[in-house]
């Protein structure tokens, strides 16, 4: 065990998205170590009861789709959670006052107001440390950086893609004087854009129930899977069931699984899938084609979606090869928070 006197300053990465927000408390001393030990892990009961790590998870950290109060709540609680963690695995108490700098990625937080506001509500908690609040996608680059632990030579622009409930991509170039400006593509949320997301997915495959029953067509497989998910009886029930106040997407989201998994045996879904993966190759290839073509890049995927059926990232990488735009390598991220630590790490340079 650590005494009082032995724990060193701390690191806190937090990833906040549509689904969730994840809290990871590390050594501020070579957290790289420390991050690869922890991603190696599946479930944090694997981890050593003294290691100096702390994970909390809580409810959706997206102020544009649960509110900035809701938001702000599963953050804090996330936080408290990792801290309540380590304590529990050092047998003593740790506070905010330990964390030397800390990084906190949300989705829906893309605007520097957004940003200033959640900062500020975070100081008055009681998190004085260094801090950077930025959107979802900026540390996904840095999450798979460190988990692939080597980068191709020769390759410094990066492009990042996010198909989890939403979708967006960003490009980004590292040259001798610094970032140059990033490009976007997507991000426009659910009502202008989402397209390839886990959000676009559901919603079209619940399209095409209504379909069905308009058609006077026996409900399919994956119709019938979809309402029991749902606890619906009927698309008919679908009406009362989305048309919530807020929209319930999430839930919406969370049919895509279903979806992916439907397409072998049913052509609808088949298409559905195959629509959003061709979604994601017009947002990569729409940030190759801005930022002028014939860069080397490394492609960074994260999101529900690419984690669940990796097969999807091979079909990605198939299409950019047909359009000649392979990047030089493709890492899907399965801990987005690394990458929030790893910017909190470099605060401290």
């Amino acid at each position: 065990m650590f005494s009082s006197g032995q724990i060193p300053l701390l690191l806190l990465g937090v990833d906040g998205g549509g689904t969730k927000t994840s809290a990871w408390i590390l050594p501020a001393e070579n957290p790289f170590r420390s991050l690869h030990a922890v991603s190696s892990h599946r479930m944090k009961s694997d981890l050593s009861a003294d290691s100096l790590v702390g994970i909390g998870t809580a409810g959706p950290g997206n102020p544009r789709s649960v509110g900035f109060d809701a938001a702000c709540s599963n953050i804090e609680a996330a936080i408290e959670g990792a801290l309540s963690d380590l304590r529990g695995r050092l047998g003593q108490d740790v506070s905010n006052s330990q964390i030397a700098a800390a990084c906190v990625g949300l989705a829906g937080a893309g605007r520097v107001e957004e940003q200033e506001m959640i900062a500020s509500y975070l100081r008055s908690r009681g998190l004085l440390c260094r801090l950077k609040v930025t959107d979802d996608i900026e540390p996904i680059r840095w999450a798979a950086g460190t988990e692939m632990r080597t980068t191709p030579p020769g390759v410094n622009a990066w492009i990042t893609l996010i198909a989890g409930t939403g979708s967006i991509a960003r490009w980004e170039k590292d040259d001798e004087n610094g970032k140059q400006p990033v490009l976007r593509a997507g991000g426009w949320g659910y009502l202008l854009g989402d397209e390839g997301s886990g959000y676009a997915i559901g919603l079209d495959a619940l399209k095409q129930a209504c379909k069905e029953f308009d058609l006077g067509h026996l409900t399919s497989p994956l119709t019938d899977a979809m309402l029991t998910r749902l606890g619906l009886d009927s698309p008919q029930n679908l009406i009362g069931w989305i048309y919530q106040t807020p929209i319930p997407r999430k839930q919406i989201a969370d049919l895509a699984p279903l979806v992916i998994e439907a397409r072998r045996t049913d052509t609808v879904a088949d298409s559905i899938v195959r629509s959003a993966v061709r979604s994601w190759c017009d947002l990569v290839s729409t940030l190759v084609a801005r930022a002028g073509g014939g860069h080397a890049y490394s492609l960074a995927i994260a999101g529900g979606i690419p984690r669940y059926s990796p097969d999807l990232v091979d079909e990605l990488a198939d299409q950019l090869r047909m359009g000649a735009m392979a990047p030089a390598s493709i890492h899907v991220v399965q801990n987005p928070v690394v990458g929030c630590v790893a910017l909190a790490h470099q605060l401290l340079k």
